[in-house]
């Protein structure tokens, strides 16, 4: 399976998108979230100790997605007194050493002790390895107007990265501190839950441009990892992810260790043509952006 690197400039491409917005254009899209979330059980979701997936992909494309969640984590602060957002993102990995780790891992190299596997967010240390991600600044950027737009005041926002995860949340240096952050927010993850194309290794053969059964398709292999998180055979879902190239493997795992076992719902789906973010000829390529609820089922966290 030949995997194309994604452009180094994507996460400019994506600045610069958000920075062609006008104030009415955000507010449209918030308008879209707001009707969006309506139709979810969202908040209560995230209040009762669940959480949510929303995409990284354009926010031309998946805007709307992208606030529904950020509304969604606001009004469950309101609702719940908690003042604090444990924002978990997707670390792609675009330099090195992590690009080369995580090639490593699915190889099944030993990774355990590289100092590399750990926590990442702003002011932890390795700042180096965030370098060109982008995954969590859609909601960054609709967060703040999310709050204007329900007269609200921002609450603390952390964000975190996980990767190199393999099947063993417990054995990540400083997992105790993600948990006690954990108990004290309103938990949410981004993830696009399936990419496929020539960009992503799919077989030329097995190729389907956008089109309903390109999203047939897409449903039923986000239902089929969504699956795994309400049982704890987390490698089973970590191979999973990584046959249908979706990048929740590293917060799936994280999230179904610290909320306990899950039952994931799709809310909405979109197909979005992504071909532009590869520097060779790529047709058909495209990422599936959901809204996914995750809803906490009996049990308790590890």
């Amino acid at each position: 399976m030949t995997l194309l690197k994604m452009k180094d400039t994507t996460y400019l491409e994506y600045a610069k998108e958000r920075n062609s917005l006008s104030s009415s254009a955000v507010e449209g899209m918030l308008l879209r979230g707001e009707k969006l979330l309506a139709q979810t059980p969202l908040v209560n979701t995230l209040v009762h100790g669940g959480s949510v997936f929303f995409p990284h992909a354009s926010i031309m494309e998946c805007g709307d997605q992208v606030a529904a969640a950020a509304l969604a984590s606001l009004l469950a602060c309101k609702e719940s007194g908690k003042n604090q957002i444990l924002a978990l993102g997707v670390l792609h990995g675009f330099v090195e050493p992590l690009y080369s780790l995580v090639k490593d891992m699915r190889m099944g190299r030993d990774l355990l002790k590289n100092p590399h596997r750990r926590i990442y967010g702003p002011g932890l240390p390795l700042q180096e390895n965030l370098s060109g991600e982008f995954s969590l600044d859609n909601f960054h950027f609709l967060l703040r107007d999310a709050a204007q737009f329900l007269h609200m005041e921002m609450p603390s926002v952390i964000s975190r990265y996980i990767p190199l995860v393999n099947g063993e949340p417990k054995s990540i240096p400083e997992i105790g501190d993600l948990q006690k952050l954990a108990k004290e927010s309103i938990i949410i993850a981004t993830a696009d839950p399936m990419h496929h194309g020539i960009a992503y290794g799919t077989p030329p053969e097995k190729c389907l441009p956008i089109s309903p059964a390109a999203y047939e398709l897409a449903s039923r292999i986000i239902d089929g990892a969504l699956s795994f998180l309400s049982g704890d055979d987390l490698d089973a879902f970590q191979k999973y992810c990584w046959d249908n190239r979706s990048d929740a493997d590293n917060v799936g795992q994280i999230l179904r260790f610290l909320l306990g076992p899950l039952k994931g719902v799709i809310h909405d789906l979109k197909l979005i043509n992504v071909e532009k973010l590869y520097p060779e000829n790529c047709h058909p390529s495209w990422v599936a952006a959901a809204l996914i609820e995750l809803m906490p089922l009996l049990g308790d966290p590890e």
